[in-house]
């Protein structure tokens, strides 16, 4: 049985979770920039309510990703992600 107390706590708990979560407003998106093993660098938008660790693991060093060019599939390995906002 859960008590009032322990009530107060969860949700005590819950709300320093989602603010330190998310420390911008809901539609400022996070700015990436992508540099793959050819010379391409990308700069892309990403949810604001994503941390920059969560950032950092989708856009892994090494990871290979689709970056087509004239329509056809190229695959590129990332070297570098720069976190710009």
């Amino acid at each position: 049985m859960i008590t009032k107390t322990s009530k107060t706590t969860l949700r005590k708990t819950a709300k320093r979770t989602v603010t330190k979560r998310i420390k911008r407003l809901p539609n400022e998106l996070r700015e990436v920039e992508v540099t793959y093993s050819q010379g391409d660098v990308v700069s892309t938008s990403m949810s604001a309510s994503l941390t920059a660790k969560d950032i950092r693991d989708y856009f892994k060093i090494g990871r290979v990703f689709n970056i087509g060019r004239s329509g056809k599939d190229f695959l590129d390995k990332i070297v570098k992600v720069k976190i710009l906002k």
